[in-house]
């Protein structure tokens, strides 16, 4: 059959110029970049005829960029180093990274800027990640100068704690100091005030425990002391002023601020009177002559024998069995006589003679004696023996 010819037939088409594929740019070189087998292959030219290729049908192995699989490649990487999700959002150059859809990018609007937008978003990650040390080889002279700097921190920490708990320490210190010296100081003010100013002088003199001695003679002569601080009253002082009454056996001085200076006296007891031409002297168990008179004194036995030796031990135990008993039987006691110390005579008011013997068990002789007196009080006796005080003997 004839083919038709002419008009007959339909017009052959005429083949459109096949696009020329350019290879993209270098990317700027980063930590992440991986460099392919071929860098610099060139897409195969593509016969007259073929209709052009589209970037997403080019096979990887081909050198025509893709930029989805450039981009996943990124993403797929920053999966291995990081969470995908820490980047989303994160600026990648024309495009932007999606942390909800890793694995995906949105193309730009312009084919040809792709591969360039691929460059500048593994740039940007590569300095992000860079930036938060995230996938940098650890170098051992950085790790020793980490771990230096680490060490040196926690040193100065220390130092720092130690320095403070040595001031607080010595804070402490100081404060017990202040407060030791702050009483300290206290004192000794109070104590200069007391012994070197008016404050506490002597306005008032008190004397207690006067019987014999008339109590205006002692104040008067303690009246030295008026003015004078009571810390400044000096013991000796009032002994002085106190050593010409004969009847003050013992003293005590008590100071009572602010003003009062107090003397506590004992008076002297005379137990024994010795007649002495004529004059009857009157003396106490220490042998001090405390008194005299042209008659004995009421109270005061008259004694006779060894006992008018006031050196002799008759006349010590003499004295110390008159001091000894109960006043109501020494008021009865009218003379003593004794040749030792073991001997002791008494004669009572009513002229019945006691034997006391020697001045042991003197509390207990007087409580006999005066049971004795009472239970034969209407029987005519003349001597009671109480020298052996648990077998008293009377006739």
């Amino acid at each position: 059959m004839k083919r038709p010819g002419g008009f007959d037939r339909e017009p052959e088409g005429i083949p459109e110029a096949a696009p020329v594929a350019r290879p993209a740019p270098e990317p700027a070189p980063s930590f992440f970049s991986r460099p392919t087998a071929n860098p610099r292959r060139t897409p195969a030219p593509v016969p007259d005829g073929v209709g052009a290729a589209s970037p997403a049908a080019t096979a990887p192995g081909d050198g025509a960029a893709d930029p989805d699989a450039q981009l996943t490649d990124v993403i797929d990487h920053l999966d291995e180093l990081s969470d995908p999700g820490d980047l989303a959002g994160a600026d990648l150059g024309d495009g932007a990274v999606d942390g909800t859809a890793a694995g995906s990018a949105v193309e730009s609007s312009n084919p040809d800027a792709a591969p360039t937008a691929i460059g500048d978003a593994k740039a940007s990650v590569s300095r992000a990640l860079a930036w938060a040390g995230v996938g940098v080889p650890k170098d051992p002279v950085q790790a020793a100068d980490r771990r230096v700097r680490a060490a040196t921190r926690l040193r100065r920490r220390r130092e720092r704690r130690e320095r403070h708990r040595f001031a607080r320490d010595l804070r402490r210190q100081r404060r017990g100091w202040l407060i030791t010296g702050g009483v300290i100081a206290a004192l000794m003010a109070f104590v200069a005030v007391c012994a070197f100013t008016p404050v506490t002088a002597v306005h008032e003199v008190r004397v207690e425990g006067a019987q014999s001695v008339r109590e205006a003679d002692v104040v008067r002569a303690l009246s030295r002391f008026d003015g004078v601080p009571l810390a400044l009253v000096d013991d000796a002082e009032v002994h002085r002023a106190l050593e010409v009454f004969p009847l003050i056996q013992r003293y005590q001085v008590e100071r009572i601020p602010p003003h009062t200076l107090v003397v506590q006296i004992t008076e002297r007891v005379p137990v024994i009177t010795i007649e002495h031409n004529g004059t009857f002297d009157q003396f106490d168990a220490a042998g001090v002559k405390v008194g005299s008179g042209k008659a004995p004194a009421a109270g005061v036995p008259v004694g006779a024998g060894a006992i008018t030796d006031r050196a002799s031990p008759a006349f010590a135990a003499a004295a110390r069995v008159v001091r000894d008993q109960p006043a109501e039987l020494r008021a009865r006691v009218v003379s003593i006589t004794a040749t030792s110390a073991q001997d002791v005579t008494l004669t009572l008011d009513n002229g019945l003679q006691v034997t006391w013997g020697g001045d042991a068990d003197t509390q207990r002789k007087s409580v006999v004696l005066q049971s004795m007196l009472t239970a034969l009080a209407d029987r005519p006796i003349e001597n009671i023996d109480v020298s052996s005080p648990y077998a008293p003997v009377f006739r």
